[in-house]
């Protein structure tokens, strides 16, 4: 997601941003707008199918798609939107009917869109990580990799030949990255 970032906003506070027309962050007081490429469109897309199809067959819990957390204790006014997230089946009662989750999901997903930036991204990794997220993965369709991020601080880059598993956030999940990414174009 490209994102678009305005002056700090007077006025708006983060119980807005879910009624709000758009996918917007807050982000250390200002308004945040995400933009999603073709390429992450697509991405999104293959991976929702196949990581929903496996958490509703078997009962795990939720995935979510754009939905706006409220949980990172070091930004308590901070709204982050990941592009995809679950949340397990024991940990669904706390979640509300409307509005901000104040939750962190157990696992956060980042599709990166051409033109985000390093710094958006590790800044949006750095509140997961405050808010001790257990899994998050960041799928780049434009590199076809996708790195995990896990609590021990270990980092794991996976490419096209590699297989993409659930850990023991969604235990028994299990997909190709090849299968996530659009085909590769014959451009030269």
């Amino acid at each position: 997601m490209t994102m678009l970032e305005a002056p700090p906003v007077a006025g708006i506070s983060p119980d807005d941003i879910p009624n709000m027309d758009g996918l917007f962050e807050l982000v250390k007081g200002r308004l945040v707008e995400k933009k999603m490429s073709s390429r992450s469109g697509i991405s999104t897309v293959k991976l929702t199918t196949r990581l929903g199809s496996f958490v509703e067959s078997n009962g795990l819990g939720e995935l979510m798609r754009e939905v706006t957390f409220r949980c990172f204790p070091n930004e308590p006014k901070q709204v982050r939107r990941p592009d995809l997230a679950f949340i397990s089946r024991n940990r669904l009662p706390d979640l509300p009917d409307n509005g901000n989750v104040p939750i962190p999901p157990d696992l956060a997903i980042e599709i990166v869109s051409e033109g985000d930036t390093i710094v958006e991204l590790e800044d949006k990794l750095i509140d997961y990580r405050a808010a001790a997220i257990p899994l998050i993965w960041v799928v780049n369709p434009h590199a076809r990799n996708i790195r995990i991020f896990r609590p021990d601080r270990r980092i794991e880059e996976l490419g096209d030949t590699d297989q993409l598993t659930g850990d023991d956030i969604v235990p028994g999940f299990s997909v190709k990255i090849s299968e996530l990414f659009p085909p590769v174009s014959n451009k030269a």
